[in-house]
């Protein structure tokens, strides 16, 4: 009897299995531990953008390039994305009031008077508070993908009409259709992973996506209000 008709090993098998459900698990904390990476990637950017310049106007050399996001905002986007995780309690915790100088706070979440305001009365009109956000509505979607049943909440115009809710507890992988096909033809101008309501095979292969075409992405936790705020709010610097 040739050899290639011995049955394999079980305990080779068992290897196996243990193997691939490990390497599964640690895709999982990848996806996971992404969001922070990110923010924390971004602040560190953030502050170093302002060491550069402030080095640079006390020994008179020209102003380097500045950063998306101010050092301020980038901390409470690494604030918030570590709020959103999983093992935190789900209470928001109060922001400070913001500074003067960064733009859209008040109106995006990033301040306590944007949290507390009611969505059906924005504290400020979504062109004046992101209006990159507002322009690219014309023609391209914003879409929100995550187990978003009971969920979705009215926005502002235009990003109400602009805005395409993909809820993935419906119809999972189906649900998502060709939208990493959209992607790549530009026919998304922006992607909000609602990171604590959907599963890892969902939503790498729309970041992964949504990577290389160069499309802002926002991660929301489970897609509560202050999350999406906080989402938009960093697509609009990414914009």
């Amino acid at each position: 009897m040739s050899n290639d008709s011995k049955p394999g090993s079980p305990l080779d098998d068992l290897l196996g299995k243990m193997e691939n459900d490990l390497r599964l698990r640690r895709r999982d904390i990848d996806s996971h531990l992404l969001p922070i990476e990110m923010s924390l990637a971004a602040y560190r950017r953030a502050l170093e953008a302002q060491a550069a310049t402030e080095y640079a106007a006390s020994h008179h050399l020209p102003r380097p390039e500045l950063a998306a996001l101010s050092p301020r905002v980038a901390a409470f986007n690494l604030i918030g994305t570590v709020e959103a995780l999983r093992e935190m309690p789900r209470t928001q915790v109060e922001k400070p009031e913001p500074a003067a100088g960064d733009v859209s706070a008040g109106a995006t979440g990033h301040g306590a008077p944007a949290e507390r305001a009611s969505e059906s009365e924005p504290a400020r009109s979504l062109v004046d508070a992101l209006p990159k956000v507002a322009a690219s509505c014309d023609g391209r979607k914003l879409v929100i993908i995550g187990a978003l049943s009971g969920r979705k909440r009215p926005l502002p115009e235009p990003l109400q009409g602009a805005t395409e809710w993909v809820d993935t507890g419906e119809g999972g992988a189906h649900a998502l259709g060709n939208l990493t096909t959209r992607i790549r033809q530009n026919r998304v101008f922006a992607v909000i992973i609602c990171d604590g309501a959907i599963s890892h095979q969902h939503s790498e292969p729309v970041l992964a996506a949504a990577r290389a075409a160069h499309v802002a992405v926002g991660f929301a936790g489970k897609g509560g209000g202050a999350a999406l705020a906080r989402a938009l709010k960093s697509i609009e610097e990414q914009l």
